[in-house]
């Protein structure tokens, strides 16, 4: 979709309050579990960042951000990364990012649509599956409801019955 050199999705983990890269392309294993070890918490680095604000963060120059904490990046030869937060009703859930060889401004902001699409996609199927749950919850009540009262009108109905018999009986 966005023509990048490599990506990475994360999972934001609410016990350990970090993100978990949950999948990858166009990275070696090495990297892979570097970035698994890398424990990015909201507000860290550009996923952190993107976390944090809800919007898009992109580094365009990594080399020129000294305080970037995933040096291994810069090492493996990127040289720019966009992330664009996941959110589910307003709530972050994940973050896509995107890395670059080359700081092509025009390449970044291509990237850029083509990812924030890819979000807002992934944004209204968490929707459409949140409508779809409750849906179905409301549909489980109304079962329910229907039952109890099924229920209650054969206990009430025996009730009759069995006064009616009793009247009989004692006439």
């Amino acid at each position: 979709l966005s023509k990048s050199d490599a990506g990475t999705i994360y999972e934001f983990d609410e016990s350990t309050e970090a993100f978990v890269p949950r999948a990858n392309y166009g990275m070696s294993e090495n990297l892979i579990e570097a970035l698994r070890q890398s424990h990015i918490r909201v507000g860290e680095g550009a996923v952190g960042q993107a976390a944090r604000t809800t919007a898009a963060f992109q580094i365009s120059d990594l080399e020129r951000e000294p305080h970037y904490a995933l040096r291994f990046l810069i090492d493996a030869g990127y040289r720019a990364l966009l992330a664009v937060p996941l959110l589910r009703e307003g709530r972050v859930i994940g973050v896509m990012c995107n890395e670059q060889v080359a700081r092509d401004r025009a390449a970044v902001d291509a990237h850029e649509r083509a990812l924030r699409l890819a979000a807002a996609v992934v944004d209204r199927a968490g929707d459409q599956f949140l409508a779809g749950a409750a849906l179905a919850a409301d549909q489980h009540r109304e079962i329910g409801r229907r039952h109890l009262a099924n229920h209650v009108e054969r206990a009430l109905h025996r009730r009759a019955l069995a006064d009616q018999i009793l009247q009989l009986v004692g006439s």
